[in-house]
């Protein structure tokens, strides 16, 4: 990790330098191709010090972005559809785990229902256990932020969010089946 970390810093004139190519996801935020700062220090341990303290602002920052455009888009789609409607619903966080576990559970293994419980359980304490209806877009943003709070990284929160919209969308259903009078 040590020779990585030298092939963020190079010296000019006696002074170091801090340098990275900026991720091709991150292009467009920038004008130049490359961040280069200086580091101010004709000592290569300072550097590195230095230059490893850049290097993981930069990935905290870059990774928070990269969260936030998948989060909106996972919020929006799970937590804002139109259709159908969980405007009075009746279910809550616990009552989605339940259901999911009744449903989706009984032919998983030990891992499974652990992901399940550990996922609902992440989110209850983010944001509580509300109904279903209640839900907002910061609710899905100040679910986010604990996970980066709990030094998850961006793979786990992806992950955890994927794993969760299979469990709404089926409330969903749950909710919208319910509601239906049937005639014989």
């Amino acid at each position: 990790m040590d020779n990585q970390n030298y092939a963020y810093i190079f010296q000019r004139n006696s002074t170091y330098y801090f340098s990275r190519r900026i991720p091709s996801d991150m292009k467009k935020l920038y004008s130049s191709y490359r961040v280069v700062k200086s580091l101010r220090t004709k000592s290569r341990k300072l550097a590195q010090l230095a230059s490893n303290q850049i290097n993981f602002q930069l990935e905290s920052y870059w990774n928070s972005i990269r969260v936030e455009l998948i989060t909106k888009n996972i919020v929006h789609h799970t937590l804002h559809t139109s259709e159908p409607s969980f405007v009075g619903c009746g279910y809550k966080l616990l009552d989605v785990k339940d259901h999911y576990l009744k449903l989706k559970g009984s032919n998983k293994d030990r891992k499974f229902h652990n992901m399940v419980n550990r996922n609902i359980t992440y989110l209850i304490d983010a944001i509580g256990d509300k109904d279903l209806s209640d839900f907002t877009s910061s609710d899905g943003a100040k679910f986010r932020d604990y996970l980066s709070n709990r030094r998850l990284s961006l793979s786990s929160i992806k992950r955890i969010f994927a794993s969760l919209r299979p469990m709404i969308s089926l409330t969903q259903i749950l909710s919208k089946v319910s509601h239906l009078n049937f005639e014989l």
